[in-house]
């Protein structure tokens, strides 16, 4: 399976650039691409070059997998010099895997990682299974800029739901986009929450 980065940029060639800089590869890197989306104008880059690393690691993820009495098919982005994003996809387990609202995918991610670290331990991986921890923070990303405008337009504030800590700091970055709001957390352990607050005139002197 060839192993690959996803970059945005203003061109196509920019966006290449800028995936084989955040992954640590030199900008002369054989490699081929396809266009994920326009706008953002956002590539995928396949890198040529053999990974037998990688090649042990979704190896792992197939025994695991077949030891369950299923089959996977692994995909493996390079997010940056040893993270990897490891995208699980089966025939039959997806949903057994990913549980109500990703609670046995929480687990599952825990216990992959263990295993996957004795290949790789200098390494980082974010496990998921058909997509769905992306599909989530998507989903999350755009409720929260949604409620951000919300509190602009009606001076109140809101409180959103629970979000695991790698969501809370992708939706807190998406709303640093946002003008004329703060964002704080209340709560402790698996309840904490984000506050999405509207500035005041005299907070945003």
């Amino acid at each position: 399976m060839p192993r690959y980065i996803e970059g945005t940029g203003n061109t196509i060639e920019e966006a290449v650039k800028n995936a084989l800089e955040k992954a640590g590869f030199d900008i002369n890197e054989e490699v081929e691409y396809e266009l994920v989306s326009e706008n953002p104008l956002r590539v995928r880059v396949y890198l040529k070059r053999e990974f037998p690393e990688l090649d042990m690691v979704e190896e792992e993820v197939k025994k695991f997998i077949e030891k369950m009495g299923g089959r996977a098919t692994v995909f493996i982005e390079i997010m940056e010099p040893n993270k990897y994003y490891i995208n699980i996809r089966t025939r039959r387990l997806d949903n057994m895997l990913i549980g109500k609202e990703g609670k046995v995918l929480r687990e599952f991610s825990y216990l992959m990682s263990i295993i996957l670290k004795k290949k790789l331990p200098e390494a980082t991986f974010v496990i998921d299974v058909a997509g769905y921890k992306r599909r989530r923070e998507k989903y999350l990303i755009n409720k929260a800029i949604a409620t951000a405008k919300q509190a602009i337009e009606t001076g109140m504030e809101y409180t959103l739901d629970p979000m695991e800590a790698s969501e809370r700091r992708k939706v807190k970055e998406a709303l640093r986009e946002i003008d004329g709001i703060r964002v704080y957390t209340v709560g402790r352990g698996r309840d904490i929450r984000l506050v999405i607050s509207p500035l005041k005139k005299k907070d945003e002197q």
